[in-house]
């Protein structure tokens, strides 16, 4: 099957929804409906305050929980690719227990701005052991945000959420088009109304999106784990994709344990859209972002545009950071010309050229736009303006 089938322009704007799952974002099984059971020793009445904070301010999180009799704890910290980044211990005597998190990871490194989930570990002085685990037990629960709309006055795309989520929200062409832009891509979002700025502009920042004819904008979202905890305001210390790539190159860190994950109506829920719609899980790796030349161009205008004549050669080149974590994973990339689908090439690589005749154009100025698909379900876009001059 070809992957332009799980691409945006064939299936989300044709009012289907590309869906992140819980496998793919939590490394393992959907989510159960209920805990396993531990004999002797439990740990129950877990929450977190407060839910949002902002560590490089100084603020700290509590993490408050309940152990039915006395224990030694371990709380983890994971972040959303499941890979250990703090570890907390604690004595409980049995009761109400408290652990801080001040935001830092194992090095002392303030998180980056995200959402981070964690699990308890306790046992007992008796040898008697148990656990909370929230991805085992929610999340995953797939939906599409309510009530989106596009402020134009504001440039604000605002929508509603009834829970913790990761959102997609992206803009695109109706009627078989292609994607112009991830307004939010996977992006961790508190429940209530949420505000995403958009300039109205397309990936390039160039090309007015919200001023013309036959946009559409499409939402997907998937619950997080309970309790999960936001960091933001740490925008001085780099974007998570920034931490991740650094924390690969210095050590691999420990992954979540995979705990059983048991039948339920949630996993139910979510196999039938699946199987209804045809899609894949998309995994939790960032937006495959890349540039786009023009190399046989016989100049540029004033402005910078390519003129280009009879066989163009398109140069697409993934962007240097999210090449490494895409090397292995096979990927598509589309062409478009006008919001028109143009060729594509299944098996695609960096950089990689593609080939369009503008013969078939008339002379003048057009939008030249590439998207990529990976088979996970993961798009990126970019557009460029150039100017057909055949003789």
């Amino acid at each position: 099957m070809k992957l332009r089938r799980l691409h945006l322009a064939f299936c989300l704007f044709a009012g289907l929804a590309i869906v992140l799952s819980p496998a793919a974002i939590y490394g393992q099984g959907a989510p159960a409906a209920q805990p396993p059971r531990v004999s002797g020793l439990s740990v129950s009445e877990v929450s977190v305050a407060p839910k949002v904070f902002r560590p490089a301010s100084g603020e700290k999180v509590d993490i408050h929980f309940r152990c039915s009799e006395p224990a030694r704890v371990n709380v983890r910290i994971f972040d959303p690719q499941m890979r250990l980044i703090r570890e907390l211990l604690a004595d409980n005597p049995g009761g109400q227990g408290l652990v801080k998190w001040d935001g830092r990871d194992e090095r002392g490194v303030v998180a980056p701005d995200e959402a981070y989930f964690f699990t308890i570990d306790a046992v007992g002085y008796k040898g008697n052991a148990g656990f909370y685990d929230p991805t085992v037990t929610s999340g995953g629960e797939l939906f599409k945000p309510e009530n989106l709309r596009y402020d134009a006055n504001a440039r604000i795309v605002r929508f509603d959420l009834p829970k913790d989520a990761r959102v997609n929200v992206r803009v695109g062409v109706a009627s078989g088009g292609p994607l112009l832009r991830n307004i939010l891509c996977a992006a961790p979002e508190s429940a209530g109304e949420v505000a995403a700025p958009w300039d109205g502009l397309d990936e390039s920042g160039k090309i007015d999106i919200a001023g013309g004819q036959g946009f559409k904008l499409a939402a997907e979202a998937v619950t997080l784990p309970d309790n999960s905890i936001f960091v933001v305001g740490n925008a001085e210390g780099g974007d998570y994709l920034d931490y991740l790539l650094k924390g690969l190159a210095e050590r691999e860190r420990p992954k979540k344990m995979e705990r059983p994950s048991f039948q339920s109506s949630v996993e139910s829920r979510n196999e039938q859209f699946m199987q209804q719609y045809g899609l894949r899980p998309v995994q939790m790796v960032p937006e495959p972002r890349f540039r786009m030349e023009f190399p046989g161009a016989v100049r540029t205008t004033a402005e910078g545009v390519p003129v280009v004549r009879g066989k163009v050669q398109a140069r697409v080149s993934l962007d240097d950071r999210i090449k490494p974590l895409m090397t292995e994973m096979r990927y598509e990339i589309l062409l478009f010309v006008d919001n028109r689908f143009v060729t594509e090439m299944e098996e695609g690589r960096s950089p990689f050229n593609l080939q369009w005749d503008s013969t078939s154009m008339p002379n003048g100025e057009h939008i030249v736009t590439v998207n990529i698909a990976t088979i996970t379900g993961q798009l990126g876009a970019g557009s460029v303006k150039v100017v057909v001059e055949n003789q």
